[in-house]
C-alpha cells in the first residue's frame, strides 16, 4: 500500500514539474511573436550645434543636439537626439558618429561613417532601452528640402 502512495505521489510530481515548466515556455514563445516585425520611426530633427568648429575640419570632433517630433507632426516635439561626431575627411564631407535618442518610450542609440550629403549610408541601430530593448536595425538621414533633416528608423527588438 505504502508503495503504491509513492509511486502515484512521484507521478503527480512528475506531471505537474512538467505542466510547470512547459507553461512559461510555451507562453515566452507566443509572448516573443515572429522575429521579422519590423517597426519604422520616422522623425523630423533639429539640430543645433552645441559644441565644436563652426567649419570642422578633419579630425574635428563636434557635438549636435536637438528635438525631434514625428515627421507627419513636425510642431509636436516627442523627444531630444544627441549626436557625438568626428569629420573623417576635409570640411566634414564625411563622419563618424555616435548618436542616442532619447524618447518618452526609451532610447534608441545608433552609431555610423556617412558622408554628410545625400546619398548617405544608413548607419546601424546598436542598440536601445525601454521599449526599444534590444533594438536592431538602421537609421537612414535624409534631407528632403532645405533646413528640413528627417530620420527614418527601421528596427526590430524584443
Amino acid at each position: 500500500m505504502k508503495g503504491s502512495r509513492k509511486l502515484t505521489f512521484a507521478s503527480f510530481a512528475a506531471v505537474a514539474l512538467t505542466l510547470l515548466v512547459q507553461n512559461p515556455i510555451a507562453r515566452a514563445a507566443q509572448a516573443k511573436g515572429p522575429k521579422d516585425d519590423k517597426h519604422t520611426l520616422r522623425l523630423r530633427v533639429y539640430f543645433q550645434q552645441v559644441a565644436g568648429p563652426t567649419v570642422p575640419q578633419f579630425g574635428d570632433q563636434f557635438t549636435l543636439a536637438g528635438p525631434v517630433a514625428r515627421f507627419e507632426t513636425p510642431n509636436q516635439i516627442i523627444g531630444r537626439i544627441a549626436l557625438q561626431i568626428v569629420a573623417t575627411a576635409p570640411f566634414a564631407t564625411e563622419t563618424l558618429l555616435y548618436g542616442v535618442l532619447n524618447l518618452p518610450d526609451g532610447q534608441i542609440s545608433f552609431t555610423g561613417l556617412s558622408p554628410t550629403q545625400e546619398p548617405r549610408i544608413p548607419g546601424p541601430i546598436t542598440g536601445g532601452t525601454g521599449a526599444y530593448r534590444g533594438a536592431k536595425g538602421e537609421v537612414a538621414h535624409l534631407s528632403p528640402a532645405p533646413d528640413v533633416e528627417e530620420l527614418i528608423l527601421t528596427f526590430d527588438g524584443d
